[in-house]
């Protein structure tokens, strides 16, 4: 074991610490980006030796090392920063996160190889397709963090309290006895930060207060779904002690429905279900919206016809959906500076993290308004410069707003951000998988791969997230065979736009 990680594991032992805090204890301060980096790069091999039982520090026999983590609000109020702690528990309760954790924290049950084993497919489809899946917005090194902070904008509290008010409008429409009286579970599809998810268990925990409400939170995203987890457990900690609720959480990916479906808890007899997409991550789903949503309908029938219930249907279930809407200047980076660098960070660390091969080698310069060059209906926003040489420019950031390409008649707007190399760049895999510390077994079959991109020419598409026109959505919603009406649009208002509404549905 490393000194620096024996270190950061006496330091957290017993004791909540921030990231910032493990900086200054193992470099000095102040802890600047190279420090954090280096801190960052400790815990992770910390998460290795926990999870292989190559201990940094001495166990009595019969306990085992867990490593907790949950979020905590700034001392300024202002966000909220990731605190760790190690402690000894009795191993009957260590293994793979058996047994519930605590009201207070969450414990690291995920693989820790998942936190950075994304880099091999995303250099793979790198190299293949000049795409960084959306997937690795949320899943990257840096990527979680980037979207909290994105999160933290004003607009992302509103699409949280649409959520709340579209459970509450279909709990409470004239003639709505579809939840029953009975238990009820709830599933979060593609969870984030579970804020949202949070609003929808409030109002259902309130509305029959005899009711027990088993909630399942899905990402594909182990950080983000220890988040969500972490934060449900910090907003319900009297309804959790008491068994008014439980918390399912599944590391899956949404648009593989077949294999999260059979992980879901039991259904007792008459109990109800709803379902939530939140956000805008239906938008992500270029082409594949009504697809994606068919297949998430009929894993759930399948899950109940496993267990002898009758299929979801009005009578017994809600789907909550949101969708961000077309608008003028509805381009997600926005206006104002802060929300630019914020968005510009969440698209571009993930190729960072792909194209370098030493940590910290190039940084994202964002552009002001009057550098900001338009060529063929796209506008560049920011570049990308190596930190030692600012003279240099690898490439830039661009934004561009396409039509929608029809897809069952459902139109609205695509933004796009994509880079463009201005000089040659030549990267072997094995020079990228080595800076990110990631076993051999993992690349070695890829070793010989070369990612190779012109100057001038080659391009890599980092985001498409799609802006739909509500007009043409909801008829499509209702071709699926779905029953929905003009009651069971939440809407939110912000200004004089209109920027994103909730959804209610559920098939007929």
């Amino acid at each position: 074991m490393a000194q620096h990680t024996a270190s950061l594991s006496r330091n957290l032992f017993n004791q909540w610490r921030t990231i910032h805090d493990l900086a200054e204890h193992l470099y000095g301060s102040p802890p600047d980006d190279r420090k954090l980096r280096a801190a960052r790069q400790a815990l992770s091999r910390l998460r290795e030796a926990v999870r292989e039982e190559r201990w940094p520090v001495e166990v009595p026999a019969g306990k085992a090392l867990v490593l907790d983590e949950r979020w905590e609000r700034k001392g300024d109020g202002n966000g909220s920063e990731k605190c760790y702690r190690l402690r000894l528990v009795d191993r009957r309760e260590g293994g793979d996160g058996g047994g519930a954790p605590a009201a207070n924290y969450v414990q690291l049950w995920f693989q820790p190889s998942s936190w950075m084993g994304w880099v091999v497919p995303g250099f793979s489809a790198l190299e293949r397709d000049r795409l960084v899946s959306h997937k690795h917005l949320y899943s990257a090194t840096r990527g979680p963090d980037n979207w909290l902070t994105v999160a933290s904008n004003p607009l992302y509290r509103e699409v949280d309290k649409a959520a709340g008010e579209a459970m509450r409008g279909e709990l409470y429409a004239p003639n709505a006895n579809w939840a029953g009286t009975g238990d009820l579970v709830y599933i979060g599809l593609g969870t984030g930060s579970g804020l949202g998810d949070a609003r929808v268990l409030r109002e259902l925990l309130e509305e029959n207060r005899g009711r027990c409400v088993r909630a399942v939170t899905l990402d594909f995203s182990p950080v983000l779904l220890s988040v969500a987890v972490s934060n449900l457990y910090q907003e319900f900690q009297g309804e959790i002690r008491s068994g008014r609720l439980s918390v399912h959480p599944i590391l899956g990916d949404i648009e593989r429905p077949e294999e999260w479906t059979r992980l879901l808890p039991a259904i007792s007899g008459g109990a109800a279900l709803v379902v939530s997409m939140l956000g805008n991550t239906i938008g992500h789903l270029q082409y594949r919206e009504r697809q994606t949503l068919l297949r998430v309908l009929d894993g759930l029938d399948e899950w109940a016809r496993r267990h002898g219930r009758p299929r979801w249907s009005m009578a017994n279930m809600r789907f909550l959906l949101g969708v961000s809407l077309m608008r003028r200047d509805g381009a997600p980076h926005g206006k104002d500076e802060l929300q630019i660098l914020r968005w510009l960070n969440f698209v571009a660390d993930p190729l960072r993290d792909l194209l370098e091969t030493m940590e910290g080698e190039f940084e994202t310069v964002a552009l002001p308004a009057e550098r900001q060059s338009e060529e063929n209906g796209r506008r560049a926003v920011a570049e990308l410069r190596p930190r030692s040489r600012r003279s240099r420019l690898i490439g830039r950031f661009w934004h561009e707003e396409l039509p929608y390409k029809p897809s069952d008649g459902i139109t609205g707007v695509v933004q796009r951000y994509c880079f463009l190399f201005e000089e040659d760049v030549d990267l072997a895999a094995e020079r990228v998988f080595t800076r990110h510390h990631l076993p051999r077994s993992l690349w070695q079959d890829l070793e010989s791969v070369h990612a190779r991109f012109s100057g001038g020419e080659d391009q890599i598409v980092l985001c498409e997230v799609t802006q739909f026109d509500l007009r043409t959505f909801r008829p499509a919603l209702r071709r699926m065979g779905v029953i929905h009406g003009e009651n069971q649009v939440y809407r939110i208002k912000i200004g004089n736009s209109e920027p994103y509404a909730v959804l209610a549905f559920a098939r007929a």
